[in-house]
């Protein structure tokens, strides 16, 4: 049984004896740390989120991102995350990935500046006084006079769910 196999038999079991514990206020679980966002490539583990489509509230891809985040708690419930964001376009507009760290109920905070433009790749650190269950991708667009406007799409990474291995989520 290869590494891969081991792991998603560990989370099958652990998913199962949590079926019948009481349901946590909001929708997810608080990450364990320390994690990191991973996904399940050419049958291992790998780093990040891989490439993923931006698409406009038609449903009209106008990016691309790729994310890495790591997450940890030391005096601060600590993420270090660096994207890489790219119109794919051209049309005069731009795209937004607005990261938000999701704690509480449903509480969202943005993580360092929160907007990253089309472009490149930077690398922010974020410190939280309480757990992350949580990182929303929210797809946005620019242009003349607007800064960001959200188009209703967004992804969101929460600790790995063994029913979608092909989705990444922290483990």
């Amino acid at each position: 049984m290869n590494r891969l196999s081991r792991a998603l038999a560990a989370l099958l079991v652990t998913t199962g004896l949590a079926v019948g514990a009481a349901a946590p206020a909001h929708a997810a679980t608080d990450l364990p740390y320390p994690t990191k966002i991973m996904r399940v490539a050419g049958g291992d583990w790998a780093d990040g989120t891989g490439v993923r489509a931006m698409k406009n509230a038609a449903g009209q891809q106008i990016g691309w991102y790729e994310m890495w985040v790591d997450y940890w708690h030391m005096s601060a419930y600590s993420v270090e995350v660096t994207i890489c964001v790219w119109d794919t376009l051209g049309n005069g507009r731009g795209v937004i990935a607005r990261v938000m760290a999701k704690h509480g109920t449903n509480s969202s905070t943005e993580i360092d500046r929160g907007k990253f433009k089309d472009g490149g790749c930077v690398t922010v650190y974020e410190d939280f006084s309480h757990p992350i269950w949580g990182v929303d991708v929210d797809h946005g667009e620019t242009w003349a006079g607007t800064p960001y406007q959200y188009t209703g799409k967004y992804d969101r990474y929460v600790v790995f769910n063994p029913t979608k291995p092909s989705v990444p989520g922290f483990r």
